[in-house]
């Protein structure tokens, strides 16, 4: 789990970084507001699952599949109406935001499978 902590951590600095350079350097004032605490939002839920998950499979591995999927769709919901609250909000930076979040996701979900799928392996 510490690991865990760490890569994602990594991830949302570099986030973080990689989205101050481009809209504070190659594209100034194209940033989207409150980047920050969508990053922070993305590794608390990430985070969160990824206990869950560690704690299902080291108490019954058969339940793993179940847990898996309802908390990744508990997920899916979560991150919809975050976005569709962050967009009614700020609407005329919907598109930049889609694409950040769209971003964001990917990394983090690609983080969490690979260290879920090693441990199951590990388990199996």
């Amino acid at each position: 789990m510490k690991s865990f902590l760490i890569k994602t951590g990594i991830l949302a600095i570099i986030l973080i970084v990689g989205e101050n350079l481009l809209t504070n350097v190659m594209h100034v004032g194209t940033g989207i507001p409150h980047f920050e605490l969508m990053v922070a939002f993305f590794y608390a839920v990430t985070n969160l699952i990824h206990f869950k998950l560690v704690t299902v499979i080291s108490k019954n591995i058969r339940k793993f599949n179940m847990w898996f999927l309802g908390l990744n769709m508990a997920k899916m919901f979560v991150y919809i109406f975050f976005a569709l609250g962050y967009v009614w909000g700020h609407a005329q930076h919907a598109k930049l935001f889609l694409l950040c979040l769209f971003i964001t996701y990917l990394g983090f979900t690609l983080v969490e499978i690979n260290a879920i799928t090693r441990i199951v392996k590990r388990k199996n």
